[in-house]
């Protein structure tokens, strides 16, 4: 019997040693090392959750078509080759875009659904619309993805060539024109509220759930006017379909230089461009966010969405969490002071 346990006891020491032979000497480089970083790796956002499992979708408040869902369009497959995991683009039209907005903001915060939207469009359906959720606090702002310049175009038929010469007509016949806009709430609708104000016209403002729905109608001669963004216009500029006849921002269009900015016809007006983030509701996983956050800044600087964007009239231009929050406070506040109150 003695015999028996000795023997046991030397196998179970055999055993030991040859585990421990394994293990490195202390401060020495393990014996197996960790697979070497490819470049595909390299081309992913940090994943300290695990996160994304599974798909992630973006809700697009507006039908498709328009500004916002090109938007997603265009940088959806991206991210989905960071992420590693399908990204898919939902449209949820409706009240202005109070509708996919809401519905982000009661989704469930574990980052598998964001939503992307004009940060001044969400502002205004909070403070003068249907949107019960702040847009200040509300929201978890994941980083902004391009500028897109607001502008007012016609037909390609039109007889007008100018925003002055649709004032001059507009002034001896008020509501003699009709202009078409992306709800009642959306900063195209509010474009035009803005161009009456320091004008002193009226237009008939039409309103339709996209983009889309408004060039078709501007198109086939049932609206005169249309206010918009310039990617959700370019592919009919490009072919002739439409004219633009004033443009935001500071400069000209490099794609359209003959095109004058509103400030440059005499018009001064409070949004000249939208400024497109993504968002998700208040309180996500943390680890999420990370993710999400460091993905986006990655798709948004990367070469491919710079030479999409370039296609189809948008500007790359990425903006951090903290500036979208610092966007979406002053454009608030202003709406609240200037427009009207909650």
């Amino acid at each position: 019997m003695l015999r028996k346990i000795l023997s046991l006891v030397m196998v179970v020491a055999v055993i030991s040693l040859a585990g421990c032979s394994g293990s490195s000497p202390s401060g020495s480089a393990p014996t197996s090392s960790a697979p070497a970083t490819t470049a595909a790796s390299q081309t992913t956002a940090p994943q300290t959750s695990g996160f994304p499992t599974r798909q992630i979708q973006i809700v697009a408040a507006y039908a498709a078509g328009g500004g916002v869902d090109i938007n997603c369009r265009a940088i959806s497959p991206i991210l989905q080759n960071i992420l590693g995991k399908p990204v898919v683009v939902a449209n949820k039209p409706g009240a202005s875009g109070a509708l996919g907005f809401t519905y982000v903001g009661m989704a469930d915060p574990d980052g598998y659904t964001v939503g992307l939207a004009n940060i001044a469009s969400m502002c205004s359906t909070y403070v003068l619309g249907d949107l019960r959720v702040d847009t200040t606090t509300g929201y978890t702002y994941l980083g902004a993805t391009v500028v897109d310049p607001f502008l007012i175009c016609v037909s390609k038929d039109s007889p007008y060539t100018s925003l002055k010469d649709v004032v001059e007509y507009l002034k001896t016949n008020p509501g003699g024109l009709s202009y078409g806009a992306t709800g009642a709430l959306s900063t195209d609708y509010l474009l035009a509220q803005n161009i009456e104000a320091v004008a002193g016209i009226e237009m008939n403002k039409v309103i339709f759930d996209g983009g889309s729905e408004a060039l078709a109608a501007l198109m086939g001669g049932h609206i005169q006017l249309m206010g918009g963004s310039f990617s959700e216009t370019y592919s009919h500029v490009q072919d002739g379909e439409v004219k633009l006849i004033a443009v935001g921002g500071d400069e000209r269009l490099p794609e359209q230089p003959d095109v004058a900015t509103f400030s440059e016809q005499g018009f001064t007006v409070a949004f000249n461009a939208a400024k497109r983030a993504i968002f998700g509701p208040a309180d996500m996983d943390p680890q999420a966010v990370e993710v999400l956050t460091a993905a986006i800044k990655q798709a948004v600087e990367s070469d491919e969405f710079k030479t999409k964007c370039k296609e189809i009239g948008l500007q790359a231009t990425y903006l951090t969490p903290e500036e979208c929050v610092e966007e979406a406070k002053t454009i608030t506040e202003f709406l609240q002071n200037n427009v009207a109150k909650k």
